[in-house]
C-alpha cells in the first residue's frame, strides 16, 4: 500500500502548476471533455506506466541503496523544478482533436519531475502495479480540473503559490531520504 500512496502523493504535488496541467488547461479552451478527457486520460496512463516500467527496469541494475539515492536525488528535482516553475507552449494542431490532445498531453508529460519520481519511486520500491497506479490517479487528480475549468481554472487557482510551497516540500523530503540513504541518522 505504500507505493501507492507515496506514488499518489508525489504525482498529486507535483502536478501542480505542472506542464501537463497547463497543456491540459490550454487545450480544454480549444476542446471540450468528449474528446480532451480520454485524451488526458489515456496520456497519463501511459506516461504512468512508462515512467513506472522504467524505473522498474532500473532497479534491476543498481542496488536497494543507489534506488534510495537516486529517489533522493529525483526528490530534490522535483522541489528545484517546483521552484523554478516552467512554462508550457501552446499545443499546435496535428490532426484531429483527439490526436492532437493525446500527443500534446504525452509530450508535456515526458520528462516531466512527476515521471521521475515515478520511475525513482519504481525503482525504489520494485512494485510496477502500485507506483504506476498511484502516479495516474494523482496525476488524474491535479489535471483533470485544469482539463474541465481551462482558462477559468487557471485563473482561480492559486498556482503559483502551491507550486512555491510544494518545491520546498520535495526538497525537505529529499532531505530525509538522503539522510535515511547514507544512514546518517
Amino acid at each position: 500500500m505504500e507505493p501507492l500512496l507515496t506514488a499518489f502523493a508525489a504525482a498529486l504535488l507535483g502536478g501542480w502548476a505542472d506542464k501537463t496541467q497547463a497543456v491540459a488547461a490550454m487545450l480544454a479552451e480549444r476542446y471540450r471533455g468528449r474528446v480532451l478527457l480520454p485524451a488526458l486520460t489515456l496520456a497519463v496512463a501511459a506516461n504512468s506506466i512508462a515512467s513506472a516500467v522504467g524505473g522498474s527496469l532500473l532497479r534491476l541494475e543498481i542496488s536497494a541503496h543507489a534506488a534510495a539515492l537516486l529517489l533522493a536525488v529525483a526528490l530534490a528535482f522535483a522541489g528545484v523544478a517546483g521552484l523554478i516553475g516552467e512554462r508550457a507552449k501552446q499545443p499546435t494542431q496535428r490532426a484531429g482533436a483527439f490526436l492532437t490532445s493525446l500527443v500534446s498531453l504525452f509530450a508535456a508529460g515526458w520528462g516531466d519531475k512527476t515521471q521521475y519520481l515515478v520511475a525513482a519511486l519504481a525503482a525504489y520500491y520494485g512494485n510496477v502495479p502500485l507506483v504506476a497506479a498511484g502516479a495516474f490517479v494523482g496525476t488524474l487528480a491535479v489535471t483533470m480540473p485544469a482539463a474541465v475549468g481551462g482558462a477559468a481554472f487557471t485563473r482561480a487557482a492559486p498556482l503559483k503559490p502551491l507550486r512555491l510551497v510544494f518545491g520546498p516540500v520535495f526538497l525537505i523530503a529529499g532531505g530525509v531520504v538522503l539522510v535515511n540513504a547514507l544512514h546518517l541518522v
